[in-house]
């Protein structure tokens, strides 16, 4: 399940961070509540299942794990802790990144979920 709290034109215009987690992991429940809390934010919940799914690139063994896109582009991907200002000083430092090419089909396959997502 992809729980989402960005809009259409944010997924357009804006750098999205993709909080892949399991709704057994309690720290992951953090993030969940924090995506919930923020429908004006770049944020998106994507449980481990369905990302493992859609990723052959990237094995998550760390949660939770975070995904920075620009549209299609994975900009960053890594473990940050549960806290809405480390996502958003996340995003911000994002926009300075170049993307990460070894993620390209990750960043494709991300980006075709979400925008099934929508539609």
């Amino acid at each position: 399940m992809i729980q989402n709290s960005v809009s259409c034109d944010h997924l357009w215009h804006e750098y999205i961070a993709v909080v892949i987690c399991a709704e057994w992991c309690g720290v992951c429940r953090e993030f969940r509540n924090i995506v919930k809390d923020h429908q004006d934010s770049h944020l998106t919940w994507m449980e481990l299942d369905i990302f493992e799914e859609i990723s052959s690139d990237l094995v998550v063994e760390i949660f939770p794990t975070v995904v920075v896109l620009h549209q299609s582009s994975v900009l960053f991907v890594g473990a940050i802790k549960p806290k809405n200002e480390s996502l958003q000083s996340l995003i911000d430092a994002s926009r300075e990144y170049s993307p990460i090419l070894k993620y390209e089909e990750l960043g494709k396959n991300l980006w075709s979920q979400l925008i099934k997502d929508f539609y």
